[in-house]
């Protein structure tokens, strides 16, 4: 019997996960596997015109790995709010449009929020594919309700149902998501302690008039955005001003590449780090950690934090994890108790997103054959 395939999409404003799914035979959706090898593709979203010419150019290039098989259904996360399916985000290059791709490919599909996807995607994955940032950080000793952020080109969060099945697996359910990219984003308003503390405001300060004047457009002008902030480019922008020292030389070639972000998380770890890339980091983890408050205390949950998304990988958890706990556990006044017992997580294994969709989409074309 010949398996039909699903396409999962998880669309990012810098890059876009694809991958091929198939169902075993329990029934559970799987990553297909040709030559030895998973049938997973990563493109620059910003290479396409649409979110139609990213299947047809992954059908193109895995021709031969799905040669003989129907395509059963199409699922996509996308980075920004959708109706029904379709819509525009803000840092997205294109919109996508449900009803169009179902035409054009006359399959069912599924378009959801890339932040629910991801969150589907956790299933898919072990508990070793979870690096605990926090001392409490066990699957065990907390309870379902958690929250997950993820930052990237924008960034966003979802509260979390995670039940524990009868057979020992992790089932991860989005119960409400969140896009960022029009919250205000203001500096640090904790109690000052002076030295590091009084410096890093004032950093934040800086920054914060730097989004203002050189980012923001009419008619946001007068104020600076959660993804504007979280985003580890503009942060690096804003230093090389602001600490006045001399640029690296492999920074000028970065600045027009796919993903600059990358290479200022590259140079800030080396043997001898970029001053501006590793100051880079620390400022950006640090307002990593406070919007992961926000969205815990916004949610009152408190069973845990799953810090998901490209741009927490890239840095790693060894450099993440002392400025971004910092920031979380900073300022939270009669929730500090609570917050200190905050099991926190990075998910250390890409991709899931696009299985998180894949999923989706398996769940809809079986739903209409029922």
């Amino acid at each position: 019997m010949v398996k039909r395939f699903v396409i999962g999409k998880d669309l990012g404003g810098t890059k876009t996960d694809i991958v091929a799914c198939e169902e075993d035979d329990a029934g559970k959706v799987v990553i297909i596997n040709y030559d030895g090898h998973p049938v997973v593709m990563t493109v620059a979203t910003k290479d396409f015109d649409s979110a139609d010419d990213v299947v047809r150019h992954f059908l193109a290039k895995q021709e031969e790995a799905l040669r003989g098989r129907p395509l059963a259904g199409i699922g996509y996360g996308y980075a920004g709010f959708l109706r029904n399916g379709s819509g525009r985000g803000l840092n997205m290059p294109f919109e996508v449009d449900r009803e169009w791709m179902e035409a054009t490919f006359s399959v069912p599909v599924v378009g959801e929020n890339d932040i629910p996807v991801l969150v589907r995607g956790l299933s898919n994955l072990a508990e070793s594919d979870f690096v605990p940032l926090s001392a409490p950080a066990t699957f065990e000793t907390k309870g379902p309700l958690k929250t997950l952020i993820a930052g990237g080109t924008g960034t966003g969060g979802c509260l979390v149902n995670h039940i524990v099945q009868t057979d020992g697996s992790n089932l991860y359910l989005p119960l409400r998501a969140t896009e960022w990219g029009h919250l205000d984003w203001p500096p640090a308003s904790y109690r000052i302690e002076g030295g590091q503390d009084a410096a890093r405001l004032e950093r934040e300060w800086r920054y914060f008039i730097f989004l203002r004047s050189h980012l923001m457009r009419p008619p946001d002008i007068t104020r600076a955005t959660l993804e504007n902030a979280l985003n580890l480019w503009n942060v690096y922008q804003f230093l090389r001003q602001d600490m006045g020292v001399e640029e690296h030389p492999e920074m000028a070639a970065a600045e027009t590449s796919n993903d600059p972000a990358a290479k200022v998380c590259e140079l800030a770890k080396a043997e001898e780090p970029c001053p501006i890339c590793k100051a880079a980091l620390e400022l950006y983890c640090q307002i990593y950690g406070r919007a992961g408050q926000t969205i815990v205390l916004a949610h009152g949950a408190f069973d845990g934090l799953l810090i998901d998304g490209g741009a927490a990988r890239k840095i790693g958890a060894d450099h993440f994890r002392v400025p971004f706990m910092r920031a979380l556990l900073k300022g939270v006044g009669h929730h500090q108790e609570r917050m200190e017992a905050l099991p926190v997580w990075l998910v250390n294994k890409p991709a899931s997103g696009a299985w998180g969709a894949a999923s989706a989409a398996f769940a809809r074309v079986n739903e209409l054959a029922a």
